[in-house]
């Protein structure tokens, strides 16, 4: 009978009893600190402890949501299971019988024969401390606590492992998480999908940390160890790990090659595969959009879609390697495997094209077809006259939020986010029009946040500036962040839900401006003038005039201001989604907070509003 299957069959009797659940996470907590301090000290042991303890994150965090680490457990879920369920992972976690006859494991009670165990800080000689995070330290130490009052009269035995059976731990590893897994299982669907985005930005979080090659190395084996099927997104959390992490050059060559190897068995294939791609096998070459970095071209008779990213040789050797690196580490960036909610075009290689100071990225055609149809932009649809239902505007800008909160999770920022990047590949020319299956392109500034990385000036054009946030056109620009993105996400989303394009809504308020300062009537123009004064308000695009349209999208004054028009269209929730990406909490969370409450507060503030919007 499985783990799970001999939880559920125990005796219920005892699920009555006050706080029994709340004894029973506290007692798995206190299993989980001394069944990993129960390693001895040394490199070898470190991934064990590693990973028992991202078991206990995952416990802790279905804990405070399931509402239990108060001990006011949610009145929807099944007591008396969740009872049994956590009494059997106590009593796997604590219980120096069966650890040694189920899994073979060398115990020895009482305290090891060395130095105290270490902390997080120093585990088992590693430091391991990306692995903690402040909140659930403090709910460990709060439940600790209490399981210290419950057990004082009969504590639980302290016990060290002489030996491990490294398949043998692997089955008691899997055996944890089927018993959490079943937890988990009893949540809603959206609840278990908040705790995975949670779970995301922490393994997020822990790559950024591991700044050593021997935590790296720990991190990614610990990862091994566990069968983690049910969380695909592993390949997002170890996305720096497995194929973009620098490589120190102190660092030792047999290091070096353990690690690589190490990567290779995390990421199930080599995927830093780019392929090395020649112009002469190039034809038929086709531009796309307005800015004539993108196109079409067919590689050895195959249509391949294409865009390009300019750069700028410094005199400095320095400067020039670290263009290269970014530009390489774009492209593998683009090139592995990714979660599908990342809704990127998948990378093949790079052709260098030094004549006109630019790199080609040759992405695959994500559709099928002797002769492919050219890509629709959402700006061309917004255009046009097709109308989708609320329905799919709402699914397509969830898409879109999923897709830049990873790629802002990989640590890389889009720099360009726009109707005009987001393309949709229809099979033929003769398939309807719909909003399914959306791509996120327009990498040309694209960038990895880091200290340092090379970052390319942004061209004055003014069918991307209105996208961009006023910061960006002033002349005292201090360098991009991931805030600027949410707020062209901000803009995207507008769009979505008022179905036209952005530029109307530049140009309506550019023009009052305009009509304003010359003290005229837009009555009093003809519609030619009209439109030369357009094209001379798109064409001298400012700062200013970006932070007017900017100020009437949020302004609830006017009689048909912008917000009410918003939740006419698209519901409260969606308009309050908007306002948040346009607002000043950004700005705010850019001035005073660090990338990961950025990104915390992009997951509260926009993606989980918008998961909560109905139809």
């Amino acid at each position: 009978m499985s783990v799970v299957g001999e939880a559920l069959a125990a005796p219920a009797a005892v699920a009555g009893i006050v706080g029994f659940g709340f004894q029973c996470l506290a007692g798995c907590i206190e299993g989980f600190q001394l069944f990993s301090t129960a390693f001895q000290v040394g490199k070898q042991t470190a991934h064990y402890r590693c990973a028992i303890l991202l078991e206990e994150q995952r416990l802790l965090l279905w804990s405070k949501r399931s509402g239990l680490t108060e001990d006011k457990l949610d009145r929807r879920l099944n007591e008396a299971v969740i009872n049994q369920v956590l009494s059997s992972l106590r009593e796997l976690l604590t219980s120096t019988d069966k650890l040694s006859k189920r899994y073979s494991l060398n115990i020895r009670v009482g305290d090891p024969p060395s130095n105290p165990a270490p902390h997080y800080d120093s585990l088992s000689g590693e430091d391991l401390s990306f692995l903690e995070s402040d909140t659930l330290a403090k709910e460990r130490a709060r439940l600790l606590e209490t399981a210290k009052k419950i057990q004082k009269d009969v504590p639980f035995k302290r016990f060290w492992f002489a030996a491990i059976d490294k398949t043998k731990f692997k089955e008691l590893l899997h055996d944890i998480r089927q018993l959490i897994q079943s937890l988990f299982d009893l949540l809603d669907a959206h609840v278990q999908d908040d705790i995975l985005q949670q779970l995301r930005m922490q393994q997020a979080d822990m790559v950024q940390l591991a700044s050593q090659l021997s935590s790296l190395q720990t991190l990614i084996e610990a990862y091994n160890l566990s069968d983690v099927g049910n969380i695909p997104e592993r390949t997002i959390a170890l996305l720096r790990a497995i194929g973009l992490i620098p490589m120190p050059a102190s660092a030792d060559n047999a290091h070096v090659n353990e690690l690589q190897t190490l990567m290779d068995e995390a990421s199930q294939s080599r995927h830093a595969s780019l392929l090395p791609l020649f112009s002469s096998r190039m034809e038929d070459m086709k531009h796309m959009g307005p800015s004539g970095l993108h196109g079409s071209v067919l590689y050895d008779g195959r249509t391949h879609y294409v865009e390009w990213k300019r750069y700028d040789w410094s005199d400095s050797e320095e400067s020039r390697r670290r263009i290269q690196d970014s530009i390489v580490n774009l492209a593998m960036l683009l090139n592995a495997p990714k979660h599908p909610a990342f809704r990127t075009l998948d990378c093949v290689g790079i052709i260098d094209e030094p004549r006109s100071e630019r790199y080609m990225f040759i992405y695959e055609w994500p559709v099928g077809g002797e002769q492919p149809t050219a890509p629709r932009s959402l700006h061309e649809l917004l255009s046009s006259s097709f109308k989708p239902s609320l329905t799919d505007r709402i699914r397509l800008s969830r898409q879109l939020v999923h897709a830049l909160f990873y790629l802002h999770l990989s640590n890389w920022m889009h720099k360009s986010f726009s109707s005009h990047n987001i393309l949709f590949f229809p099979k033929s020319s003769e398939a309807p029009r719909t909003l399914d299956d959306p791509y996120i392109v327009g990498f040309s500034y694209s960038r990895e946040d880091a200290t340092g990385e090379p970052s390319q000036r942004l061209d004055r054009d003014p069918n991307s500036d209105i996208y961009r946030h006023p910061d960006c056109l002033e002349e005292d620009y201090a360098g991009f962040h991931k805030s600027y993105d949410v707020y062209s996400l901000g803009l995207v989303l507008f769009e979505i839900a008022k179905w036209r394009p952005l530029k109307e809504t530049f140009l309506r308020s550019a023009r009052a401006k305009a009509l304003q300062a010359r003290e005229k009537a837009e009555k009093e123009l003809t519609k030619q003038e009209l439109r030369e004064l357009d094209e001379a308000l798109l064409r001298e695009c400012k700062a200013q005039d970006i932070k007017d349209m900017r100020k009437d999208l949020l302004d609830t004054a006017p009689k048909d201001n912008h917000p009410v028009d918003l939740a006419f269209r698209a519901g409260d929730k969606f308009r309050q989604v908007v306002l948040t990406c346009l607002g000043a909490e950004f700005d705010l969370v850019r001035k005073i907070k660090s990338d990961r409450e950025f990104q915390e507060t992009f997951f509260q503030s926009v993606w989980r509003p918008l998961e909560k919007c109905e139809v």
